[in-house]
C-alpha cells in the first residue's frame, strides 16, 4: 500500500483507508486535493463524484471558487439529514476542527488519534487559544545554563526553564512572529516576573515526566510583550549582567483564567470545542437569533448567580458596541433577550460602548463587557444594564421591554376562563401577574396584581369580604383569580411580566415575602392609591412602590381613603397617589425598599421551601434555548 503523505502531510493511515473505502485510487485522490480539497474532505469528494457528477478537473467549473462547493455540500447533508437543532450544532462544532469525515458520526466523539491532532498539528488554527502537551513536548534534559565567552559553563541549571521539542518550538515562533526562534519555556507564577514554587526544579520535571496527559492552554487573543501572563522573552541578571533571552518564552503558569491545565487530552480537548465554537460558529449563531448590528468581533460565555447562560457580544457597526445576551430556559423560541434592545443603540441608552475611533476602540470595549460580567454578579443586577437607572421616569418605561417581558397565559371560552393545570410550566416564579377585574358598584375596570411563587401559588393582598380585611397572604391561583365581594372578573388571561435580568436579589425577595405573611403586611391600611394590591407586588419584585393604575385612575385618589379604615383622616379623599411619587428613580427606590422591608430568616421552613421552587437556568438549557 502506496504511503498517501506524498500527496499530502496531513494524510494518516485512518484518512487514507477512508478514501479507500469509498473507491478513490491513489491519483484520483491527488487529483481532487490538487483542485483544494484536503485529506479530510472525502465526503466532500463523493458529494462531488456521487452527487454533481463532476471530475475534479470539472469541480471549479460550477462555482467561482471551492468555498461555494463545500457551502452546497453543507445544504445538501442538512437536507439528507432530519437532525435535531443540537446534533447541528455538534456537527458545526467537529467540523469546524477539520478533521472530521461527514460520513464519521460526530456525536461519537474524536478518536484518540484525531484528538492527538487537533492538540498538537491544529493548534495555529485556534482562533484564541494555544495548547501544548507538557509529557511529550517539554524536554526534562539538558538543563539551560550561561556560559561565558569560551563556552564554559559557569552556572547551576536555571530551575525553571526547559527546552521544548521541534514541533513545538516551531509553532511557538510562529506564534511570536518576532523574529527570533523559540526553543524554550520559562514556567513562572501568578505573572511573568515571579518564580513558582510548583513549576520549578524537581517539582518540574516530575510533572513533565508523568505529564504525557497533561495539557497546558493558554490565551494567544492578547499576547504583548509587556502581557502579565506571557511574554516573547525572559529576562534575568547574572553575573554577566542583565539578559535578554528572546529563545525562551515566559508562561506564568498560575494566571488564571488566561493558562489552564488539564489532567486529560479529553478535558482539554472539551475545554477548546467549547471556547473555539463560542468564537466562531457562535457568531453565526447569535447573528441568526438577533438583529445585532454590523459584524460580531467577540463573544464570551459567563455565568452570574441568576443564570448560567450568559454573553456579553462585541459587535462593530461603525465603532464598537457591547451587548448583554440573556438565555432563558422557559423561553419556547429558543432566541435570547439581547439587552439593550435592538432599537437602542441608536441613542443615548445605557451600556453599550459608545462609537470611538475603529483603530482604538476594541479595547476600550473588550474592557467594558468585562466590567458588565463582573457587576452583573451582584445584588440588584438591573441596576447594572437598565438605561433608566440613575434618572427619574415613569413606571411603563421602567418596567419594560426588554427588561421585563410581558405575554398572557389562559383562555376564554364559551363564557369560562380557563388556566393551564400546572402554571409552572407557563410562569416562572417571582413574576409578576395581574387579571382584569371590575367594581360591580362603580363600574369600574381594575387589575388585581400578585407575584406568582410556584406551585400554582400567589403572594398578594387580599380579603374576600371587606376592603378593611384587606392583608399580605399567599393563596392559591383560584383565589387570586376568583372574585371578592362586590367584583367580577372580566379579564379573559392572566398578564404575566416576567423580569428578564433580576431587579433584586430573589432569596432577599422570598424573605420579604415569608415576612410580609406573617406580619400581615398593610393589614389595617390599605388603600386604592397608595398602598393597593400592585404597590405591593411592585414592591416585591421590582422593588418599586409605586402602582401604574393609581396613576391612570385618578378616581382612586379620591375614594381611596374610603375604602382604606384608618390609612388617612381627610375626609375629601388622599391628596395624592402614590404616596406623592410623580415619577421614579430605580436606584433611590430599590435601595429605599431593600432597608425597609423586614425579612423571615433563611432557616425558616416556608423561605426554603419557595426557594426549592427557583430554577436558575442551567449551563446546558433546552433545546432550543442555548448559547451553545
Amino acid at each position: 500500500m502506496s504511503n498517501w503523505k506524498t500527496i499530502h502531510s496531513d494524510f494518516t493511515s485512518q484518512l487514507q483507508e477512508q478514501w479507500e473505502k469509498n473507491n478513490f485510487t491513489y491519483n484520483q485522490a491527488q487529483d481532487w486535493i490538487n483542485v483544494g480539497l484536503t485529506p479530510q474532505d472525502c465526503s466532500f469528494a463523493v458529494y462531488l463524484r456521487d452527487v454533481v457528477n463532476c471530475e475534479p478537473e470539472e469541480a471549479l467549473n460550477f462555482v467561482s471558487n471551492i468555498g461555494e462547493l463545500r457551502t452546497q455540500h453543507q445544504e445538501y447533508l442538512q437536507s439528507q439529514n432530519e437532525e435535531g437543532e443540537e446534533n447541528q450544532l455538534v456537527r458545526a462544532i467537529a467540523l469546524s476542527f477539520g478533521i472530521f469525515d461527514f460520513s464519521d458520526n460526530p456525536l461519537k466523539g474524536l478518536t484518540d488519534e484525531e484528538a492527538e491532532q487537533y492538540l498538537s498539528t491544529k493548534r495555529l488554527s485556534l482562533k484564541k487559544y494555544f495548547v501544548f502537551n507538557l509529557g511529550q513536548e517539554v524536554k526534562i534534559k539538558p538543563k539551560i545554563t550561561v556560559s561565558d565567552s569560551t563556552g564554559e559553563i559557569v552556572s547551576e541549571p536555571i530551575p525553571n526553564i526547559r527546552q521544548v521539542k521541534p514541533l513545538l518550538a516551531e509553532h511557538l515562533t510562529q506564534l511570536f512572529n518576532d523574529g527570533n526562534d523559540k526553543s524554550a519555556i520559562s514556567f513562572t507564577g501568578k505573572n511573568t516576573n515571579q518564580p513558582s514554587l510548583n513549576w520549578t526544579g524537581d517539582k518540574l520535571d516530575q510533572k513533565i515526566a508523568n505529564g504525557e496527559e497533561v495539557y497546558i492552554v493558554f490565551d494567544k487573543s492578547r499576547i504583548k510583550a509587556n502581557s502579565s501572563y506571557v511574554k516573547s522573552k525572559a529576562s534575568s541578571t547574572t553575573q554577566f549582567g542583565d539578559m535578554d533571552w528572546p529563545e525562551i518564552i515566559v508562561l506564568a503558569m498560575e494566571a488564571k483564567p488566561q493558562v489552564q491545565v488539564f489532567q486529560s487530552k479529553k478535558n482539554a480537548l472539551k475545554f477548546l470545542r467549547e471556547k473555539e465554537f463560542e468564537q466562531n460558529d457562535l457568531k453565526k449563531l447569535i447573528e441568526k437569533r438577533t438583529n445585532i448590528p454590523g459584524e460580531i468581533e467577540e463573544v464570551t460565555r459567563f455565568e452570574a448567580w441568576w443564570n448560567k447562560n450568559l454573553a456579553t457580544v462585541i459587535s462593530n457597526d461603525y465603532g464598537y458596541w457591547v451587548f448583554l445576551l440573556v438565555y432563558e430556559k422557559e423561553r419556547n423560541d429558543g432566541d435570547p433577550y439581547v439587552l439593550p434592545s435592538n432599537h437602542l443603540y441608536q441613542g443615548n441608552y445605557g451600556i453599550y460602548v459608545k462609537k470611538r475611533e475603529r483603530n482604538k476602540s476594541l479595547s476600550k470595549a473588550q474592557n467594558e463587557a468585562k466590567w458588565l460580567r463582573d457587576m452583573l454578579d451582584g445584588k440588584n443586577p438591573i441596576l447594572v444594564v437598565h438605561h433608566l437607572a440613575n434618572s427619574y421616569d415613569n413606571l411603563y418605561w421602567i418596567i419594560n421591554s426588554p427588561y421585563v417581558e410581558k405575554y398572557e397565559v389562559g383562555r376564554y371560552d364559551n363564557n369560562t376562563f380557563y388556566w393551564p393545570a400546572n402554571l409552572d410550566y407557563h410562569i416562572k416564579p417571582l413574576s409578576v401577574i395581574r387579571v382584569e377585574k371590575e367594581n360591580t358598584r362603580f363600574g369600574r375596570k381594575y387589575y388585581h396584581v400578585g407575584v406568582y411563587i410556584g406551585k400554582n401559588e400567589v403572594f398578594h393582598i387580599y380579603d374576600y369580604c371587606t376592603v378593611k380585611g384587606m392583608k399580605s397572604r399567599i393563596d392559591d391561583i383560584g383565589t387570586f383569580l376568583g372574585d371578592a365581594e362586590g367584583t367580577r372578573r372580566v379579564g379573559h388571561h392572566i398578564e404575566v411580566f416576567q423580569p428578564i435580568v433580576p431587579f433584586r436579589e430573589w432569596k432577599k425577595t422570598i424573605r420579604n415575602i415569608v415576612w410580609a405573611k406573617e406580619v400581615k403586611y398593610w393589614d389595617g391600611i390599605y388603600c386604592l392609591a397608595n398602598r393597593n394590591c400592585e404597590h405591593l407586588a411592585n414592591t416585591m419584585v421590582y422593588g418599586i412602590n409605586y402602582s401604574k393604575q393609581a396613576v391612570e385612575r385618578k378616581f382612586w385618589s379620591r375614594v381611596g381613603c374610603k375604602f382604606s379604615g384608618s390609612a388617612c383622616f381627610s375626609r375629601g379623599g388622599c391628596k395624592a397617589s402614590n404616596n406623592g411619587k410623580n415619577s421614579i428613580c430605580l436606584r433611590n427606590e430599590i435601595e429605599e425598599v431593600n432597608n425597609n422591608l423586614g425579612e423571615a430568616e433563611a432557616k425558616n421552613k416556608e423561605v426554603r421551601q419557595l426557594e426549592a421552587r427557583i430554577v436558575v437556568p442551567d449551563k446546558i438549557p433546552t433545546d432550543k434555548c442555548r448559547i451553545m
